[in-house]
């Protein structure tokens, strides 16, 4: 089987994420709740721990995310990132991810060093 690439994977994250229900207010929110997924769970999966370190991760690499996402409000904060990840099913999501795709980092750049 064919290795995808890093543009390819990561469209295929946002596919499998696109229809998550939105739980928080409408009308009240910055950023789409697929830009946050798809961010959490490629930064943790390349080392991010915590949600400082998934926005800091994500500052260097706005125009490749852009390639993929919306970032209708740019890169979220860590107040809108840390809702999003304690909600109910996050880490099943990023723990599948690493069962499909290992421990391979899948997106441009390189993974967050402590």
């Amino acid at each position: 089987m064919a290795k995808l690439s890093e543009s390819d994977q990561l469209d295929e994250l946002i596919f499998s994420l696109k229809n998550v229900r939105d739980p928080r207010v409408a009308g009240r929110t910055k950023h789409l709740l697929i830009d946050i997924l798809v961010l959490t769970v490629v930064a943790v999966l390349c080392g991010a721990e915590g949600v400082t370190e998934i926005e800091d991760f994500a500052h260097p690499k706005e125009n490749f995310l852009r390639k993929h996402l919306e970032l209708p409000g740019g890169i979220p904060s860590l107040t809108s990132v840390w809702p999003v990840s304690s909600l109910p099913g996050a880490s099943s999501v990023v723990e599948l991810q690493q069962k499909k795709h290992g421990s391979q980092c899948c997106t441009a750049g390189p993974r967050v060093t402590h």
